[in-house]
């Protein structure tokens, strides 16, 4: 499967419902340990596997697992 940033968007609108916190989300520094601090778009863009980390990681709370 081919993950493009559109896919993770996708599952981002379902679950927030806003464009301007969906912008937030992708550009805020995260500190929970898939990110590190980093923001998800810089994970997505340029750590190996990126694309896949973030889409797993939206995939799972989209699926109401928050642990």
């Amino acid at each position: 499967m081919v993950i493009v940033k559109s896919d993770v968007d996708a599952l981002l609108s379902d679950i927030l419902h806003d464009q301007m916190v969906i912008y937030l989300w992708w550009n805020s520094p995260n500190t929970d340990e898939v990110f590190g601090g980093k923001t998800p778009l810089y994970v997505y863009q340029n750590v190996d596997n990126g694309n896949k980390i973030v889409y797993d990681y939206v995939l799972k709370h989209y699926n109401g697992d928050y642990s």
